[in-house]
């Protein structure tokens, strides 16, 4: 299974007077809004960070969204925040043997 990496784009915007920017929230989630979970059923957390990698677990196969938010020097979201489009996330798969049949020839 593959990790899932984030890839944002970043534009220049004016901050309000006394706010610092900080760090990033990144976070996945199904596209039917639902929380993610990872091979073993665990949720999974978002990312908080200053810089990328925005790296996630392998995820089951299905349609996930990200969201990112800019949070200000004190944890507090900064600005909207940015949701990707869904994204189809397929997982390797190989051709397993299901059956066996035997004749006398």
């Amino acid at each position: 299974m593959k990790n899932i990496v984030a890839n944002i784009s970043f534009a220049p915007v004016g901050l309000p007077d006394g706010v610092t920017a900080g760090a990033l929230r990144v976070s996945i989630a199904k596209a039917d809004g639902s929380i993610a979970v990872d091979a073993q059923g665990a949720a999974v957390s978002s990312i908080v960070a200053d810089a990328a990698p925005y790296v996630f677990p392998p995820l089951p196969s299905g349609q996930y969204v990200v969201t990112v938010q800019r949070l200000d020097s004190a944890g507090n979201p900064l600005g909207s925040p940015c949701v990707s489009a869904p994204q189809d996330v397929v997982q390797p798969t190989y051709d397993a043997p299901v059956a066996v049949t035997v004749t006398l020839g």
